[in-house]
């Protein structure tokens, strides 16, 4: 029924989708080779590598308070001013 639609889709058996996934427990299952998909905490942990890369320092448990736009860009504040270049909001799009 994919297929018609133009969904380039393939079923997989359980010795497939255990290639695929390293899992053993799905008993079958279906790849469309033209999707794609993002996995949340793989994305943040790509993000962070690539952060500290190039200099930057990340912190645990520093929860922002407030994000104020000014002539210099963003500024976050979490106990006491600190001001980022460049700082993009958060769209909170996993959040539950």
């Amino acid at each position: 029924m994919l297929r018609q639609w133009g969904a380039n889709v393939e079923a997989l058996a359980r010795t497939d989708m255990k290639a695929a996934t390293s899992l053993s427990f799905h008993l079958r299952g279906m790849i469309e080779r033209n999707a794609g998909s993002v996995q949340p905490l793989v994305y943040a942990r790509g993000l962070a590598l690539a952060a500290t890369g190039a200099g930057a320092r990340l912190f645990e448990h520093s929860r922002v308070d407030a994000l104020r736009r000014d002539s210099g860009g963003w500024s976050a504040s979490a106990n006491g001013l600190t001001r980022f270049a460049g700082l993009r909001r958060p769209q909170h799009r996993w959040r539950r």
